[in-house]
């Protein structure tokens, strides 16, 4: 079977990153080997370079949620930041959610919503969703605020994406505020 081929020539090149990082994708999709999470987190840390973002952002996930091992906080907010220092809008949204939720550092809300802010002008759409709520959420409301990411996040999100809004309900419950 190819995929079992493939596999047994990325051990062979294990030495170099992207092989490293394409065992971690057959590790966590079962592709040629048994689904392994604890093995796709390995070879993915193994492969993760600064010269990936994208996969930095990745491998932070995995650490921050415990997938394929223990959680590790602080591990997933080195990563993040890395991503971020790559201009990785997945990155600097990590790095805001670890401010706002203390993981792996001290919370700040301010912080955590400058790096948001950031996230979010770079088009990412946790991040605008993220700041929509804490608009709401603070005292006095501010419902402007949380309209216009609202009507960003709609705008800019695949119709499947898990944040989109589906339909303009939860933009009419803000106008009314």
């Amino acid at each position: 079977d190819g995929d079992r081929e493939a596999v047994a020539l990325l051990r062979q090149a294990r030495l170099y990153r992207q092989a490293s990082t394409g065992l971690g994708y057959a590790y966590e999709l079962g592709r040629g080997v048994e689904k392994d999470a604890t093995e796709a987190r390995r070879f993915y840390t193994e492969g993760t370079g600064p010269e990936d973002p994208a996969m930095a952002v990745h491998v932070a996930r995995m650490l921050r949620d415990g997938v394929g091992g223990p959680k590790d906080p602080a591990g997933a907010l080195r990563l993040f930041r890395r991503a971020a220092a790559g201009n990785n809008a997945d990155g600097i949204a990590g790095v805001g959610f670890a401010y706002l939720d203390g993981s792996g550092v001290a919370i700040e809300r301010t912080k955590g919503l400058a790096w948001l802010n950031a996230a979010a002008d770079s088009g990412q759409l946790e991040a605008m969703a993220a700041l929509a709520r804490a608009a709401l959420d603070q005292r006095p409301a501010d419902p402007r605020t949380a309209y216009r990411w609202l009507a960003l996040l709609v705008r800019r999100a695949p119709p499947d994406h898990p944040g989109q809004m589906g339909d303009s309900r939860q933009l009419t419950a803000v106008r009314r505020c």
